[in-house]
């Protein structure tokens, strides 16, 4: 309620309203629900003080009641900040508490269950990654490495492998058909064989797919709990500028969270 009203209030227990006053009084009386509660709850203290009080002085023991309510609901609403205040406050300290909670047990899960998530992310490969372009071959070795890729893409995991079966180190590219196989061996169960493949790839100097091998080659160990062999693949992407190292860096990270 504004002052405007608040004065016509006071002006009518004080008999001091002008026609014109009375007229917008009246009004707001029919019309303003809050003017009303308002006019009704100062004629109840007026009735109040009427009753205890009888001398000339009941004019200034009106205005301090009304300034002791003014005052208490003062307090109340200070009061109401503090409290909500309060609220604020611990929603703040309890949202930072879940989150850091939520990142300690995100550093927590299970080294398996890691290496699922890492293999849900990983970014495949594709036979640029291998030797080029798939639609510009110019040996039997790269059509035996184009089609095995093919099986690999279209999920035929056991014809990749067996497209690859015979292949051996005095063929060309014979780190890309191990690559292709250790993969096909992976999403077939076949663990222990797909290590293997891989490792094939990782004893090879200078080899083209490094990088693609560690990072897999990590992701197979850690799915088999063995974490130190999977963060010492991981370190050594790290240390080189290989694709993978962001993905190795963050990975890294998870398995060996901040201590409190």
């Amino acid at each position: 309620m504004n002052e405007k009203a608040k004065n016509l209030i006071s002006k009518y227990f004080s008999k001091d309203l002008n026609d014109q006053e009375r007229a917008d009084f009246e009004d707001k009386l029919n019309t303003d629900l809050d003017f009303a509660r308002s006019f009704n709850q100062r004629r109840e203290i007026e009735a109040m003080v009427n009753q205890v009080f009888d001398d000339g002085s009941k004019a200034e023991r009106i205005s301090n009641w009304t300034t002791d309510l003014v005052d208490y609901k003062k307090q109340k609403n200070r009061q109401r900040f503090i409290i909500w205040g309060g609220i604020v406050l611990s929603i703040i300290l309890l949202g930072g508490y879940l989150i850091k909670q939520h990142t300690k047990q995100e550093s927590l899960r299970t080294p398996i269950a890691l290496s699922h998530e890492a293999w849900r992310n990983s970014p495949g490969i594709n036979y640029a990654d291998l030797r080029g372009d798939a639609s510009q071959t110019q040996s039997e070795y790269q059509n035996l490495i184009v089609s095995a890729f093919q099986e690999y893409r279209d999920q035929r995991y056991s014809d990749a492998i067996t497209i690859l079966a015979n292949y051996n180190t005095a063929m060309p590219y014979y780190e890309d058909a191990q690559l292709i196989t250790s993969l096909s061996q992976h999403a077939l169960g076949q663990q222990t064989e797909a290590i293997q493949s891989i490792n094939n790839i990782l004893q090879l100097p200078n080899s083209k797919i490094r990088g693609q091998a560690l990072w897999y080659a990590a992701l197979m160990h850690l799915e088999r709990n063995e974490v130190n062999t999977a963060k010492r693949y991981l370190n050594e992407i790290t240390e080189n500028i290989y694709p993978t190292s962001a993905q190795a860096k963050s990975l890294l990270e998870k398995l060996n969270p901040p201590r409190d």
